[in-house]
């Protein structure tokens, strides 16, 4: 753009001849085509307008001369509506403007498209000018990606807490109808022995039951025991996990720490993918390794750490694969949710992850 501004033909244009410029639209025009971000100058009281080519780009403005020190009201004819008033109001007060989310429509090959944008409208000002502006610095950024990316995040995640929610209630209704099952067979056998299994099983399925309440009404102000929650999910997991041809062992230090039922349904996803991702990734070429799970709350912080460690010293070389996909995936936005943060690290004997959260219950 620099070269397109020097080789136009200005002698007839109203601003004159570039060596006539004022000093200050020489320094700013210096700025602006220097920048990388899109930046536009609007000069004088009719809004002349410069721009570099990040600028250009972005709304696919001219790159050689035509459109280089064109009106502002000309140049944006399809926009004065929303933003003219903002500029005049700029330039006759010399305070500045600035817009997180407008929705302004634009032409794109040849098609009308809604943008929603962030921008800025700065005065260019000099001592001897009085009150207002001599022109205008803008920045700008098109959001709409960002916005609609949010928007479908939020449906997303809206639909995910309903299935979700919806899930729960199917699970404790079954486990109702399990429980009256087992119930009646208790009463009808005359075995002792098998009467006290039946009575084990519906005291497990009880227990189930009682955790899915916690989660789904809170009843009380003191949350859901996360301690309990993370200590049983581990265990279940290491079963399931377990094979007979390593000697795996689980190690669990939790606190008492009540949390809020949004946050112990992401705390379970966190502890699931990554005790299953270090059963099936961290001890490849190992017989024997232990895993650490520990829960702890410290100043309003909560911190979920998972660390796998192998004492097995004769293997060079742990062709472990660290976890790429769409468990990765589901952790991240689980710890996204927490509004937490995770720091992984790397040891001779394992890794460790930490995730930190802050704790918004009592």
């Amino acid at each position: 753009m620099g070269r397109a501004v020097r080789s136009k033909e200005w002698t007839a244009h109203p601003l004159g001849h570039p060596e006539g410029w004022p000093q200050e639209l020489k320094t700013m025009l210096r700025i602006m085509l220097t920048s990388q971000q899109p930046t536009e100058i609007l000069w004088g009281d009719q809004l002349y307008c410069f721009y570099n080519d990040a600028f250009a780009g972005l709304f696919e403005l001219d790159r050689n001369l035509d459109q280089v020190g064109q009106e502002g009201r000309v140049l944006w004819a399809d926009a004065w509506e929303t933003v003219g008033d903002k500029l005049e109001t700029v330039m006759t007060s010399g305070e500045a403007y600035t817009s997180e989310d407008a929705l302004i429509p634009i032409m794109v090959d040849g098609v009308w498209e809604d943008r929603h944008w962030m921008y800025s409208y700065s005065p260019i000002l000099d001592e001897d000018y009085g009150d207002g502006a001599l022109g205008i610095f803008v920045t700008c950024q098109d959001r709409t990606k960002s916005i609609q990316l949010g928007k479908a995040e939020t449906k997303a995640r809206e639909a995910a807490q309903n299935a979700l929610l919806e899930t729960h209630h199917r699970v404790k209704n079954n486990l109702a109808v399990l429980k009256g099952i087992v119930r009646s067979e208790s009463r009808k056998t005359d075995d002792e022995t098998l009467r006290q299994s039946l009575g084990r099983l519906g005291g497990r399925i009880d227990s189930v039951m009682r955790l899915y309440e916690a989660m789904l009404s809170q009843s009380n102000n003191d949350g859901v025991d996360a301690c309990s929650y993370v200590e049983r999910l581990s265990r279940d997991i290491h079963d399931l996990m377990a094979s007979d041809y390593k000697e795996i062992e689980l190690q669990l230090s939790c606190d008492q720490v009540a949390l809020e039922v949004e946050q112990i349904v992401h705390v379970g996803v966190i502890v699931v993918e990554l005790l299953t991702n270090a059963h099936k990734h961290a001890f490849i070429g190992y017989k024997t390794g232990t895993i650490y799970v520990s829960l702890q709350l410290e100043n309003k912080t909560v911190s979920l750490t998972v660390r796998d460690e192998h004492p097995d010293t004769s293997v060079t070389e742990n062709t472990a694969e660290k976890s790429t996909g769409i468990g990765k995936v589901v952790m991240e936005a689980a710890v996204d949710q927490l509004n937490g943060q995770f720091v992984s690290a790397e040891t001779d004997q394992g890794r460790s992850i930490k995730v930190t959260f802050p704790h918004t219950g009592q």
